[in-house]
């Protein structure tokens, strides 16, 4: 699978003690994976984060939302289980809800645009979540409460396309493409997006305070 690829190629472990297991298709009767559309239960796809257990729907049979909630289930393997505040709630991409959820599942939304495409991809728009990562556009709502404007910022750390208008602006990347997603998991224990601008100046040194700032700001994810 090209996750695991991916994980291996930059000496990365996504593999927990024992296999991640995924149910397919995901049904009512599972009782698992369970949102509510018009007043009625109907199943959904999601991760379990104490286990890694998978449940998947017939219409996620695809590349962006299984690398998605493989995501998850490495984050919760991660973490130790212990989620982001406010995470785990029903949630659609273009809304906002609170940092901890944004931060979950900003960091999920990313993975499949990191495992599809190169830092230096030019139209890095995955075919299940269909919109340009570098430029998520209006129809998102704006700061870490948004879990598409999380995935911007760490597609940003990634990719090598300065964008922005002076001074907030994108000028600095990770050189090591495993860099945004390693310091991500092996610093647990946050519950936005935000509080990873002192994460990086502390990688990085203070002298790089200002352009992570920047970089932030261009995605508003310095905002809760």
């Amino acid at each position: 699978m090209a996750l695991w690829r991916k994980f291996k190629k930059h000496g990365m472990n996504a593999l927990r003690d024992v296999p991640v297991e995924l149910t397919f298709p995901n049904t009512l009767a599972s009782g698992k994976c369970q949102i509510q559309q018009g007043g009625m239960a109907v199943a959904w796809s999601c991760s379990q984060a104490a286990d890694g257990k998978i449940w998947l729907i017939s219409a996620h049979a695809v590349p962006g939302v299984v690398q998605h909630e493989l995501g998850h289930s490495i984050h919760a393997y991660y973490w130790n289980g212990n989620m982001p505040s406010g995470s785990g709630i029903q949630h659609k991409k273009e809304n906002c809800y609170n940092p901890g959820l944004g931060l979950s599942e900003g960091f999920a939304t990313f993975m499949p645009y990191w495992v599809q495409f190169e830092p230096d991809a030019v139209n890095p728009v995955e075919a299940r979540y269909n919109f340009n990562i570098e430029t998520p556009g209006s129809g998102f709502c704006l700061g870490s409460s948004n879990e598409v404007r999380v995935a911007s910022t760490f597609w940003d750390v990634y990719d090598k396309t300065q964008d922005g208008v002076s001074p907030i602006k994108d000028t600095w990347y990770f050189t090591k493409p495993y860099a945004p997603v390693s310091t991500f998991l092996k610093n647990p224990g946050h519950n936005a997006m935000y509080e990873y601008m002192s994460v990086y100046t502390a990688i990085l040194g203070n002298n790089m305070a200002l352009p992570i700032v920047n970089l932030f700001m261009l995605n508003t994810t310095q905002l809760p």
